[in-house]
């Protein structure tokens, strides 16, 4: 029961790694895991993560090495559709009060997850990523900042939105200095998009009109809803905006009560309507995990499922959702990303 072997081996290297004293053979034994069992051992391997990414600010530098070179192997080899199991934890690690050495770690962890195979995956989190990234631009350690801004020019390359490429490196300025944030604002204010938005292109935005529509110009703000209510109209479904709705429509509604400018009011009415008429939508529907984990426990024989761990069950259940969501019905490549898993 190779799987069985693996996942105690998993448990103790985690356990063994919590101590400085036995770190260092543990980040050895994680990584020489994932080189002998391979793919099989990645939903064991993906749990120690946070625990890697600790080891990112030990004061030994040979464990800290160790553990970058850990860490980065598994991310870099990992499944591409299990970006939503491994994103919590490395989005985990960027917290203001964390050490400079494991927020910068994180943010390059996120880069590298970023390849050919993983845009689709990747881009449907983007709203789960960019507050982050937008926090991390502001951090008061220049590194951090740096390392915040490289990140976040690999991952704007996945909301593929042609009208907004040209202001990607502008963005980021914005994002990282207020005073910049008016002009970009009122570039952006002033584009004529052509295709079509869908949620990474607004994600990536999104940072932007949030602070603009918190900015005391109220000629920023006019321009900030001007740019949510056009980029809000081009969605292909008013499921794209969901996901932005709880932060954008309170700001919005105070726009309309705090605005003394009637015309500037009226843009904030018109796009709090768009706004309402989205919240009001239906939600949109994906699979979900749970009811993969029942299909596998019903469809793998009783006789083999006392072979397969549950965090396996539950890591291939999380595979399989996100390429249902990711409109991925090819059967060879269904094949392709669960059957390591399960052989």
């Amino acid at each position: 029961r190779p799987i069985q072997a693996c996942a105690a081996a998993s448990l103790e290297l985690k356990v063994l790694m919590r101590d400085s004293t036995t770190s260092l053979a543990a980040l050895k034994g994680i990584i020489s895991l994932h080189q002998e069992v391979g793919r099989a051992a990645e939903p064991l391997l993906v749990r120690n993560i946070p625990g890697m990414l600790e080891k990112y600010g030990s004061r030994d530098r040979e464990t800290q090495e160790l553990a970058e070179e850990a860490a980065e192997t598994l991310i870099a080899r990992l499944n591409p559709y299990s970006v939503d199991v491994v994103l919590p934890f490395v989005l985990g690690a960027l917290k203001q009060k964390e050490k400079t050495e494991i927020k910068v770690g994180a943010l390059r962890l996120l880069a590298l997850m970023r390849d050919e195979d993983t845009f689709r995956p990747l881009a449907r989190q983007l709203d789960r990523i960019m507050p982050h990234i937008a926090e991390m631009l502001n951090d008061v350690k220049r590194e951090v900042r740096e390392t915040a801004a490289d990140t976040a020019r690999v991952l704007f390359e996945c909301a593929q939105n042609k009208d907004l490429d040209p202001y990607l490196v502008d963005l980021i300025s914005a994002m990282m200095d207020q005073e910049v944030i008016p002009k970009v604002v009122n570039q952006l204010s002033e584009i004529v998009f052509v295709q079509s938005v869908e949620t990474p292109a607004l994600a990536v935005v999104m940072p932007l009109i949030l602070r603009g529509l918190k900015d005391r110009d109220e000629r920023t703000k006019r321009r900030a809803l001007v740019i949510a209510d056009n980029m809000c109209k081009l969605v292909p479904d008013v499921t794209e905006i969901q996901p932005f709705l709880p932060t954008l429509i309170p700001l919005v509604e105070k726009s309309i009560q705090t605005i003394s400018d009637p015309e500037v009011r009226s843009v904030a009415s018109r796009c709090f309507a768009t706004l309402q008429a989205a919240d009001k939508a239906d939600r949109r529907r994906f699979i979900s995990k749970a009811s993969v984990v029942d299909l596998l426990q019903e469809k793998i024989p009783a006789a083999k499922l006392q072979l397969v761990s549950e965090v396996v069950i539950d890591y291939v259940a999380s595979l399989c959702a996100c390429m249902s969501a990711c409109r991925s019905f090819e059967l060879a490549e269904w094949w392709q990303c669960i059957a390591p898993y399960l052989s």
